[in-house]
């Protein structure tokens, strides 16, 4: 940049340094957001560089964000260099509530422990998704398909109203689908020549093993039928992995996923990332890292409420 050149060393410490003064926010962007009774989550590959190796290896990017109805879409990533069934439990430790994500074994291990306090909304458009696998070889499964195009197109609806409104079409009209839907895959497990690890046997298999989680929307109002929100968050590391192509280091890791949080929560509020970033540094310098209620101030939604106030 005008003829300036940096090498990549030193823009790769610069982002590891950033960071670091971003960390302590960071952990109270998390923390604020475990208060929250209603959560989107999913998870991602990503490569890093095996230190001594000069190769890179898999690793994960999980997301976890905020979904209560009128509170902050706080959107918080984490790094692991394993995919393992107890991340989700770590990254939620403290957390009660619903989370929806897709049937990942981790999820399925918080809700069948009446310890963790945690609830499972299985995801829809994931169920949709093993059914479009088999709509050119059966068609069992373009009727699924079928009928679950009318839910989705009853869901719209349902976000059209209120609560009240929601949770009542939920009951009176959306029950009747689903109900209808697993009577079919009831029907279809009991009378098809379904061969085990076939696409549609897999398809079938995917809801029938779990009624309840895919049942569970209908009876809250704040909960959704698809996890489209995590999924478009995690979008933005799908594509920009384009780019950057591996990590270098954990530390590496973790400030991206760091900065990344708060990056793709101020583009979730309508906040230019640099305005943003630019005041919140100059206010970090002068701040205690320990001052829980000057950092708050700092947070995105907080941040955003203090800048309109300024305006008037």
């Amino acid at each position: 940049y005008n003829g300036i050149t940096v090498s990549s060393q030193a823009l790769s410490g610069l982002i590891i340094n950033i960071g670091s003064k971003l960390k302590p926010l960071y952990e109270l962007m998390m923390k604020e957001l475990l208060k929250q009774k209603y959560l989107f989550t999913d998870d991602t590959g990503g490569k890093m560089l095996e230190k001594g190796h000069g190769q890179a290896k898999n690793t994960y990017i999980w997301a976890y964000i905020g979904g209560d109805p009128g509170k902050p879409p706080y959107i918080i990533y984490k790094h692991t260099e394993r995919r393992r069934h107890d991340d989700p439990r770590e990254h939620l430790a403290g957390f009660t509530g619903t989370i929806t994500a897709d049937a990942f074994g981790g999820y399925e291990k918080l809700e069948n422990d009446p310890t963790s306090g945690i609830d499972w909304n299985a995801c829809w458009c994931h169920a949709r998704r093993a059914f479009e696998q088999c709509i050119e070889s059966s068609t069992y499964a373009r009727g699924i398909m079928s009928m679950m195009q009318e839910l989705f197109m009853v869901e719209r609806e349902c976000w059209e109203t209120d609560s009240t409104g929601r949770l009542a079409i939920r009951r009176d009209v959306q029950t009747t689908y689903v109900d209808a839907i697993f009577d079919e895959l009831q029907w279809m497990s009991e009378n098809l020549p379904l061969i085990p690890k076939t696409p549609l046997y897999k398809a079938v298999n995917y809801m029938l093993k779990r009624p309840a989680v895919f049942k569970r929307f209908l009876n809250d109002p704040n909960l959704r039928i698809e996890n489209n929100t995590a999924e478009h968050a995690m979008r933005k590391f799908v594509i920009g992995r384009r780019n950057w192509m591996f990590f270098g280091s954990k530390r590496g890791a973790d400030a991206g996923c760091t900065i990344m949080s708060f990056a793709q929560t101020c583009r979730a509020m309508d906040i230019n990332p640099i305005d943003y970033f630019e005041d919140v540094f100059n206010k970090l310098a002068t701040i205690d890292q320990n001052d829980t209620k000057a950092l708050k101030k700092l947070l995105p939604d907080q941040w955003l409420k203090n800048q309109k106030s300024s305006a008037k």
